[in-house]
C-alpha cells in the first residue's frame, strides 16, 4: 500500500521539479550572456560574487568588441593589394585599352592613397596617336574604395 501512495507523490514531485526546471531556463534566457555564465558557472544570483563575475564579464566582453571594432575600423592591407583594388575600378572606368602600367606608388596605411600612370591606346580614335598617357588616383579606406580621381 506505502508502494502505491509513494509512486503518486513522486510523480507529482517529478512534475513539479521539471516546470521548475523549464521556469529557470526561462528565467535564464532573459539574463544577458554575462549572468548566463556566471550561472553556469555555479555563482549564485544575488550574492556578491555573482555581481563581480558579471562586472568582469561584462567589461571583458567590452573590451573584445571594441577591439574588434578597432580591428575592422583600421583594417591596414599592403601595398600590392591597394595597387591591384585601384588598377581594377581605374580600368572599368577608363575609355581607352590600357596597354601597361607605366608606374605606381601607395602611400599611407588604413587611408591609402594610391597613384597610377597608365599607357593607353588610342589609336582607334586616332591611328596618329602613338604615344598616350592617363593619370589616376585613388583613396582607400582598408580595402573599400573612398575616392577615384580620373583627371590627375
Amino acid at each position: 500500500m506505502r508502494a502505491v501512495i509513494m509512486l503518486p507523490i513522486a510523480f507529482v514531485a517529478g512534475c513539479n521539479m521539471d516546470v521548475n526546471t523549464s521556469a529557470v531556463k526561462t528565467d535564464v534566457s532573459r539574463y544577458s550572456s554575462s549572468e548566463r555564465a556566471c550561472l553556469q558557472s555555479g555563482f549564485v544570483k544575488g550574492t556578491a560574487e555573482f555581481t563581480q563575475c558579471v562586472s568582469l564579464g561584462a567589461a571583458v566582453s567590452q573590451q573584445v568588441e571594441a577591439e574588434r571594432a578597432r580591428a575592422r575600423e583600421e583594417e591596414t592591407i599592403g601595398t600590392g593589394l591597394a595597387v591591384e583594388i585601384c588598377d581594377g575600378h581605374a580600368r572599368s572606368r577608363l575609355e581607352y585599352p590600357v596597354q601597361q602600367i607605366i608606374s605606381s606608388s601607395a602611400k599611407g596605411d588604413h587611408v591609402k592613397t594610391i597613384d597610377l600612370s597608365y599607357r593607353i591606346d588610342r589609336t582607334s580614335e586616332n591611328p596618329d596617336i602613338v604615344y598616350a598617357t592617363r593619370d589616376v588616383r585613388c583613396v582607400l579606406r582598408g580595402r573599400d574604395l573612398v575616392d577615384i580621381d580620373m583627371d590627375v
